[in-house]
């Protein structure tokens, strides 16, 4: 049990964070909106909030929340960078590039997220040379921020320069190593350069720390395949499709095994 008083806007944004976290929505909304009741004009709060309907996948509620967030606690820099991931997730990337220079210019330490932050808008616009360069002073200033770390080998891999990526995304592993999606990305590089062998500790990892992605399942299966263990490559494929019938590859790598 969380020691908070029930009274404070802040302890039912901290439960909801927490319910969200643990995939609780309805308990999640619910103390979304106590700490709604308990004190709309804070901002803190407010930023709990958002942060909550984020990780539910509401992001149009986070950008509103997010919104009003910043408008209670203008010169707060963390708020200015949930709201820019808040706009980035709605593909509102002008939006989401001027909150985060915004943060930038505040200059109270969180240059470097501010600089991931800006890289991933460009990243997901597909500008990978500005975002690499954003990615590279964000690492300039932490060598171990992951999100930038990550960032800059996914630009590198997409332009499939998986030998100058790979680096990268094991920095980023190595500084979170129990991220899924650090793995997999890793994983599917060394499975680009046809290090199949190095490839499948990343791609098993990817799934023992989440099994409900199909597509982490099928990179798997994939792995298990190029090394001849046909039964494991069976096994995890069948429960990808189970997931996601049109999980990409899934159905070519059941035909591959049947004719074998």
């Amino acid at each position: 049990a969380l020691d908070i008083d029930p009274a404070e806007p802040l302890a039912h944004a901290v439960l909801a964070r927490v319910a969200a976290a643990e995939d609780h929505r309805q308990n999640a909304v619910a103390e979304a909106q106590e700490a709604l009741i308990a004190g709309s004009e804070d901002g803190l709060a407010l930023s709990g909030v958002a942060w909550t309907y984020g990780v539910l996948g509401d992001w149009e509620e986070a950008v509103r929340y997010s919104e009003q967030a910043v408008s209670r606690e203008p010169n707060h820099p963390g708020l200015r960078l949930q709201l820019a991931e808040a706009y980035r997730e709605e593909e509102r990337y002008r939006d989401a590039m001027d909150a985060a220079t915004e943060a930038l210019a505040l200059d109270q330490g969180w240059e470097t997220k501010a600089h991931a932050s800006l890289g991933h808008t460009l990243r997901r616009q597909e500008k990978y040379s500005e975002a690499m360069a954003e990615f590279r002073e964000a690492l300039a200033l932490d060598p171990d921020n992951d999100h930038a770390a990550w960032g800059l080998g996914a630009c590198l891999f997409r332009q499939e320069s998986y030998e100058e990526a790979l680096p990268h995304l094991e920095r980023a592993v190595d500084v979170v190593p129990n991220n899924a999606n650090y793995q997999n990305w890793l994983g599917v590089c060394y499975y680009r350069l046809e290090n199949y062998e190095d490839a499948l500790p990343h791609l098993e990892r990817a799934v023992e720390e989440d099994s409900s992605d199909a597509d982490f399942l099928c990179w798997e299966a994939w792995c298990y395949y190029k090394l001849s263990r046909y039964d494991e490559a069976r096994a995890e494929v069948t429960a990808a499709l189970e997931l996601d019938p049109d999980v990409e590859d899934g159905q070519e790598l059941v035909d591959k095994l049947d004719v074998l």
